[in-house]
């Protein structure tokens, strides 16, 4: 028997011969020992996993202490001992001991690198006798091709004693040696094997449930600004969430452009989780998500497993920032506009005059805070009138910079601050969608009149200026449900617990009168000046609102004491009945102003409902088997969440041959010829 091992079907219909010591030995005396560890086989004991990676471990340091790459990972370790063997011809009882020597192959199947430690405890054949001749080193065919390689002393007299000669590794009786065929070569499909099975399932399962499901269209996405847009893709539409919570995963959204629909597709082109975000940790994100899917899906067939720990969002659950229906919970928007009229984050709408700094929203976790600083309203003279308006934000997450949005002193532009860095002048010149990021918050500039803020916890404001007058607009995300006060109300979509005082727990009914509101509910929420966020800046609009015995007009006082001339003028120009439009007119003179409250209640009003709107749920086959000449039908049924009608249209035109009923979803259709087409 020949001390060898050989392994058949080496890497596509090859053999490789590794042998330590190739000479006869005899079978019957001694023992050979081999034992596997492999990082595939499934089943183990908690024991039998910890000696397998032990036996990785060591077989990395061997490697790696030979020169091996430091990226260098064994996927499996063969080692094979022969124990106290004795050689067959010419035995010498009187001067032949036992030999003990080992073969360890360390396979990185990723690379496809081989490296084989020879090993030699004990050398007690005797090497003078006759006949008698040893080999080591290692053959492999492949592809036809012949790779082997001796050691220098094959065939010599110090092949019998090379427990007693130092190695290579710089050990006795210890050589490592790289096996030629297998530098240079990656095999991505054990690679995307590998880091598969290396993913942490309980991990995946708390990223999964962290992350916000793909808004449903194209529209959504542009429309809800916790979603920021990727621009390095071209060939759709993408985005990922702006901020990202403590597992550091995000979702990866893409949409068809021209159609605005959310791709969804099985060879990892479309969109899916992110276990880092390309903006918090791109480092982190190219290593764990960009290159294990460049192996998985574009290098080799196993793009299914990539997505396993990757998975496809189809959102499923996803809701808006925006709703019309308050008895649908979805993400909700309030705002404040105008002579400041107030409508709440469950849709709740009235007026408060207040002149001073106001609690607007404060969480009850301390999460997120919003204030607001009034001055005096002017009427269409320029002279101050008993109407207020709103002349600066500040807001702030738990963690993040301030920031503070101011209107200057002509009313016609904003200073912006965030943290102790004045951003005004980038906002007057910067790019539309220009943005600047800080801590726990970005910041976008829409335009020289207007930005949005976009804070880690999920709250978005956008601050703007329009006909003279700074309003907001605040999108509140739905895990702050029942954790909301101040002037925005109780965000729980029951508008008549919104006029919850500061110093109370019982809210006012939203049937009270203005008057009422505003002293009982309003006032209660004025800010200490120890607690305000708020900067005080020369040369802005804010002037005069420290004066607490202000007393303003109170708009269903004022409607109910507007005459017939007065109230047709107001419908006029407000374009019917609407009440925050007809108290701006009437105690400003300003049409403009009039008209800037009704275009941003109605602007915001619209983009509510039309962001709560879903998509409709299309559902058909994903697969057609269709054959040259026969008749194949396919029926489409859809369903819509929020009990719209559907329409069915096509996209594009029809192949010939075929007929689409959009009334019934019927799909007719009997191929005439091979082309390839495109139904949708």
């Amino acid at each position: 028997m020949f001390s060898a091992l050989k392994i058949t079907n080496v890497e596509k219909f090859g053999f490789a011969m590794f042998a330590p010591m190739w000479t006869d030995n005899n079978a019957k005396e001694g023992r050979v020992l081999y034992h596997v560890y492999d990082r595939a086989i499934t089943g183990m004991s908690d024991d039998e996993k910890a000696t397998a990676l032990h036996a990785m471990t060591l077989a990395t340091d061997d490697v790696r202490n030979a020169g091996g790459s430091s990226d260098f990972r064994p996927t499996s370790v063969i080692v094979v001992t022969w124990e106290n063997v004795l050689p067959r011809m010419s035995y010498d009882p009187q001067n032949d001991k036992p030999s003990t020597f080992q073969l360890v192959i360390i396979y990185d199947a990723s690379t496809w690198t081989t490296y084989l430690i020879f090993g030699y405890e004990t050398s007690g054949w005797d090497k003078m006798l006759t006949n008698r001749e040893s080999t080591i080193g290692y053959y492999v065919t492949q592809y036809g091709k012949v790779y082997k390689e001796l050691l220098w002393v094959s065939g010599k007299e110090a092949s019998f004693n090379l427990a007693n000669l130092q190695g290579n590794t710089g050990e006795t009786g210890r050589f490592i040696y790289q096996v030629g065929f297998s530098k240079n070569i990656i095999n991505y499909a054990q690679k995307c094997d590998d880091w598969y099975n290396n993913q942490d399932q309980q991990a995946l399962a708390s990223q999964m449930a962290s992350i916000q499901p793909c808004p449903c269209d194209l529209r959504q996405a542009k429309g809800d600004k916790r979603w920021k847009k990727d621009t390095d893709v071209t060939d759709m539409e993408c985005f990922y969430q702006r901020h990202v919570l403590l597992t550091n995963a995000t979702q990866y959204c893409c949409y068809d452009a021209p159609r605005g629909s959310l791709v969804v597709r099985n060879d990892g082109t479309g969109g899916h989780m992110f276990s880092f975000s390309p903006k918090t940790n791109k480092e982190m994100h190219l290593k764990h998500d960009v290159e294990p899917k460049t192996w998985c899906c574009s290098y080799s067939d196993n793009c299914h497993l990539y997505l396993a720990a990757r998975p496809i969002n189809n959102c499923q659950n996803y809701a808006a920032p925006f709703f019309a229906e308050w008895t649908v919970y979805f993400d909700n928007t309030g705002w404040f506009f105008g002579d400041p009229h107030i409508r709440t984050l469950d849709g709740l709408t009235y007026t408060m005059n207040g002149l001073g700094e106001y609690v607007l929203i404060v969480t009850t976790n301390g999460e997120f805070t919003l204030q607001g600083r009034t001055t005096r309203a002017l009427d269409s003279n320029g002279n101050e009138i008993l109407g207020t308006i709103f002349c600066a934000f500040a807001a702030s997450d738990a963690n993040s910079d301030v920031v503070h949005v101011e209107m200057n002193e002509k009313r016609d532009g904003l200073i912006v601050y965030v943290g102790d860095e004045e951003v005004t002048y980038w906002v007057s010149t910067a790019a539309t969608d220009a943005e600047k990021e800080y801590v726990g918050v970005d910041i976008s500039r829409k335009s020289s009149l207007s930005v949005d803020v976009l804070f880690e916890s999920g709250f978005s404001l956008t601050m703007s200026i329009s006909a003279g007058q700074l309003d907001v607009t605040i999108g509140a995300p739905l895990q702050f449900t029942n954790k909301t006060q101040g002037l925005i109300g109780v965000f729980n979509a029951d508008p008549n617990d919104d006029l919850l005082p500061s110093n109370d727990t019982v809210p006012l009914s939203p049937s009270e009168s203005e008057r009422t509101i505003f002293y009982k509910f309003g006032e209660t929420w004025r800010l200490k000046k120890q607690d305000s966020l708020l900067k005080h800046i020369n040369g802005t609009s804010c002037k005069g609102f420290e004066r607490t015995d202000f007393v303003p007009i109170f708009l269903d006082e004022l409607l109910a004491s507007m005459t017939d001339a007065e109230k047709q003028r107001a419908n006029t120009t407000c374009k019917g009945d609407n009440k925050e439009c007809m108290f701006d007119l009437t105690v400003t003179g300003n049409e403009e102003a009039a008209k800037a409250t009704l275009d941003f209640n109605t602007k915001n009003t619209e983009q509510s409902e039309t962001l709560a709107n879903h998509s409709p749920t299309i559902v058909t086959l994903t697969l057609l088997n269709a054959t040259l000449g026969e008749e194949v039908k396919l029926n489409v049924t859809t369903t819509d969440v929020d009990g719209d009608s559907v329409n069915l249209t096509l996209v594009y035109d029809l192949p010939a041959g075929a007929a689409f009923d959009s009334a019934i979803g019927n799909f007719i259709w009997t191929p005439i010829n091979m082309d390839a087409v495109n139904i949708s």
